[in-house]
């Protein structure tokens, strides 16, 4: 398909159209000569359905004026953490330095990025690249670079950039999707020594599927870790290299725990979780505080600190779950997840299971360490699943034993 040239009927199109159902306007459009039509009918599917991706908690739009690729759509940063990843870039650098973004992409990130630096962004895909030229057209602080940025970074030279941020597709040649550092496009393994003979500070966004300790074996000289989370998943693990930080052995490493985009909940290294004694495992009782680690601190595996750091007590060492005999409120601003009010403690016994089949209640099953599956316990136990604020979470305990904790949110 022909790449056009996105224009003032494009956008004009897409506005007039928004309201419609996208399925209907590929038939009703079937044949059209215009040759933007199949992306500007792209583009509004793509806000049905992600719209929210481009909002900022503080309420601002980040929507690009051209969304024509559904690839890239699903590639893209949130604007939320795109706007994290320019503030710790300025941790390193200072405002107005030149930035190297080596995938732009649909340029959420080289967007938030030049809110604070001059960028250059490269796209490899004929059609990304058309896209960012029409969303970048009135952006002085952005210059679009159309080709492969290795090549082009080999021709930069050393000392043009300050800064260099790179996200790499995570898909192969079938569009399937990869996790390994090496399997991604650009090689960042492959094309280490290039970037560091830049001199520049180096920002790689990688699958949050990645191991913390291959990714320090890698990557040797990386400086720092960030594992970045949207409040309900972990996002993406993202590695820095300052050449101006010494390098430090692997389990020295700053690990640092965003939850959410605007909130770092912990920074630790490897040999501060290795060393760390947490306290004794304890049995949970009714109106206890039971601790459920986010999923950016069950990526971290931190859980040694966890139970240090916050003064709560492991319920087993696998279980991954922590009690204390506080309200949930007292430790939550220190604590890498949420606190739940214990309702119930209720052994695993078949008479204690038919009486609690028999209520047919209404909450959600979680499990850890248990031996089945959430939707298992769900079903044995009848749980009806209209809410997720009353749990039900089968856990086994230090000396092997099976209970189920009745909790709520506070």
């Amino acid at each position: 398909m022909q790449t056009p040239d996105f224009g003032e009927d494009y956008r004009r199109w897409v506005a007039d159209h928004a309201g419609d159902d996208p399925d209907r306007l590929r038939l009703s459009c079937h044949g059209d000569p215009r040759p933007w039509i199949p992306y500007a009918i792209t583009h509004i599917a793509a806000l049905k359905r992600a719209s929210k991706k481009f909002q900022t908690s503080s309420g601002e739009s980040f929507v690009p004026g051209v969304i024509a690729s559904e690839i890239a759509l699903q590639q893209s940063t949130s604007a939320d953490i795109a706007l994290l990843h320019a503030s710790i870039l300025q941790r390193h650098i200072a405002p107005g330095s030149p930035v190297l973004d080596m995938t732009c992409g649909l340029g959420t990130d080289t967007r938030a990025l030049s809110r604070v630096f001059e960028v250059t962004a490269c796209e490899l895909n004929p059609l990304h690249a058309a896209m960012a030229r029409e969303n970048f057209r009135d952006n002085p602080n952005v210059t679009i670079v159309g080709g492969d940025s290795v090549a082009f970074l080999e021709s930069a030279g050393r000392d043009r950039f300050k800064a260099i941020f790179i996200d790499p597709a995570r898909r192969d040649s079938l569009g399937r999707r990869v996790y390994g550092i090496s399997d991604c496009v650009p090689d960042v393994v492959e094309i280490w020594p290039l970037l560091r003979l830049t001199g520049a500070v180096v920002m790689c966004k990688f699958s949050p599927m990645l191991d913390i300790s291959q990714t320090l074996t890698e990557l040797p000289e990386v400086s720092e870790i960030h594992i970045i989370g949207d409040g309900r998943e972990c996002k993406e693990l993202v590695t820095v290299y300052d050449p101006a930080v010494p390098v430090q052995e692997r389990g020295n490493v700053p690990v640092f725990l965003w939850p959410t985009p605007d909130s770092c909940a912990m920074r630790y290294t490897l040999a501060e979780e290795a060393a760390a004694v947490p306290l004794p495992a304890a049995v949970p009782a009714a109106g206890d505080t039971l601790w459920i680690p986010g999923a950016v601190a069950m990526k971290g595996g931190c859980f040694n600190l966890i139970s240090s750091a916050c003064n709560i007590s492991p319920l087993a060492p696998n279980t991954h779950l922590y009690v204390s005999y506080v309200s949930a409120s007292a430790e939550s601003s220190s604590f890498p997840g949420h606190g739940e009010k214990i309702i119930d403690v209720i052994p695993w016994k078949s008479s204690e299971l038919k009486k609690l089949k028999k209520q047919k209640s209404d909450a959600s099953a979680r499990v850890r360490n248990f031996g089945m599956t959430a939707r298992q316990l769900a079903d044995k136990l009848c749980l009806r699943e209209k809410t997720d604020r009353t749990m039900i979470t089968g856990v086994t305990l230090a000396d092997n034993s099976r209970i189920l904790i009745v909790s709520t949110r506070e």
